[in-house]
C-alpha cells in the first residue's frame, strides 16, 4: 500500500459536482488531526452518479511525506 501520496476518496452530491474539476486544489480534514487540513489535487471525478445515492465518487491525491495519514 502506497502511503505517500495517498488517495482520499469521497462522494459529492449533484449540487457540489458542478464546482469540481480534475486538477483543482482541495483540502480534507480528519478526526485524527482536529483543526488541521491536508491539501491535495483532485485526480479523478466519476463521470456518472451512483443511482442509489445520486452521488459521484471523487479522488483527491494528498502528499503525505510524514506518513501521518493512513
Amino acid at each position: 500500500v502506497e502511503l505517500d501520496p495517498i488517495t482520499a476518496v469521497f462522494y459529492v452530491t449533484e449540487r457540489d459536482y458542478a464546482r469540481l474539476k480534475p486538477g483543482q486544489e482541495a483540502a480534507l480534514s480528519t478526526d485524527a488531526y482536529p483543526g488541521e487540513s491536508f491539501s491535495g489535487r483532485i485526480v479523478r471525478i466519476a463521470p456518472v452518479f451512483r443511482e442509489s445515492t445520486r452521488q459521484a465518487r471523487v479522488e483527491l491525491r494528498v502528499a503525505n511525506p510524514d506518513l501521518r495519514l493512513k
